[in-house]
């Protein structure tokens, strides 16, 4: 096992110079790209929380101003893709992904990118004007927010579809590289400039779209090693399945996803395993062109007592919401939404309010 460690730090500290010489060829050499597209996505949140307990690290009122930056060029060949988030207290480049086309149409990938898992994480990024509700379900939540599950890895990503004859497709995502450490009370992701910090974690993602396009079903898969930064915790191993669904009748659209963790977390006290199994139902109508309400489940089972769940006191286990989105116009939305939270330590209710937006 040391040995096999040794070869991945190796292999992710080879993998980040090439990253490194990579972007400095598509900056230096590489041929103007025919299509580049570059988007602002700010946002500003209000929230009111109720009921919080005693001592609790949750801010009764709380306003969130954030920016995430898009950036895409294209090239005959070629894809560069980035995005970089500012928030408060957080300054992170969230992905950095240099791609090539192949000849049979698709797409391989070296950088950070997002984890093929589900719907939330492959569909949606940090630009909140792109999702219907305000908040992403817990299970699916980013590593440095609370979230459980490495979504974010640095290394080689390849993605592509396969037509079926009897119409419809296939599409397939593979991704390993360097993920997340864990700290005291969440991950964090490896940084470009410290891939060796990290360590494997592997995704697979196969989901069949039939031809109208109306409706998902998928299936997922990851296996991740993350390493502890805490005396207690040498090494997390997480093995996850899930499954993913959506289907879409005019102005009605209705998805979920549902995750099953094993976790083996191994210190200085033994070895400790845990299963639990988490997942969420959201459902979204159009009311007019510009009025969407929404409503969303979340719940999780055997966390109680599952060793690595208790090491994230802000992970939502258990959320029952109602939103409503407004279109302002001119790529604006304007959202309120009202939650009952459950987390590892806390019960509350909450009332948020958003403004979001793309520009231009």
């Amino acid at each position: 096992m040391r040995q096999l460690q040794k070869c991945l730090t190796q292999a992710q500290r080879t993998l980040c110079k090439a990253l490194m010489l990579s972007l400095c060829w598509l900056a230096l050499g590489a041929p103007t790209p025919s299509r580049a597209e570059f988007i602002l996505f700010p946002e500003l949140t209000v929230t009111n929380r109720h009921g919080l307990a005693n001592g609790s690290k949750k801010e009764k009122d709380d306003t969130s101003p954030a920016l995430d930056l898009f950036y895409t060029a294209q090239g005959e060949k070629w894809r560069l893709l980035g995005e970089f988030f500012l928030g408060e207290g957080e300054a992170e480049v969230e992905r950095l992904q240099l791609g090539w086309f192949t000849g049979a149409g698709d797409i391989f990938w070296l950088g950070k990118h997002h984890a093929p898992l589900g719907i939330w994480n492959t569909q949606y990024h940090h630009g909140r004007y792109l999702q219907t509700s305000i908040s992403r379900p817990g299970i699916t939540e980013y590593e440095d927010d609370g979230g459980l599950l490495p979504v974010h890895t640095t290394g080689l990503f390849w993605e592509g579809k396969h037509a079926l004859e009897q119409g419809g497709g296939l599409a397939y995502k593979l991704s390993a590289g360097a993920g997340p450490s864990l700290k005291a009370d969440e991950l964090e992701p490896a940084p470009l400039d410290g891939l060796n910090e990290g360590r494997l974690v592997a995704s697979a993602h196969l989901s069949y779209h039939p031809e109208s396009h109306d409706q998902e079903l998928g299936l997922f898969l990851q296996q991740a090693y993350v390493p502890g930064t805490v005396s207690s915790v040498d090494e997390v191993r997480l093995t996850t399945l899930g499954a993913h669904a959506q289907w879409q009748y005019d102005a009605l659209r209705l998805f979920g996803e549902l995750y099953w963790v094993h976790d083996r977390v191994q210190g200085a006290g033994g070895t400790q395993r845990g299963t639990f199994t988490s997942g969420y139902v959201q459902v979204e109508y159009g009311l007019h062109a510009d009025w969407t309400v929404y409503g969303r489940l979340e719940n999780t089972f055997g966390e109680n007592h599952d060793p690595y769940v208790g090491r994230f006191p802000h992970f939502v286990k258990k959320r029952s919401l109602a939103g409503l989105r407004y279109e302002l116009g001119n790529r604006q939305a304007l959202k309120i939404e009202f939650a009952g939270v459950e987390t590892h330590d806390d019960r509350f209710s909450e009332i948020a309010v958003q403004w979001s937006a793309a520009f231009p």
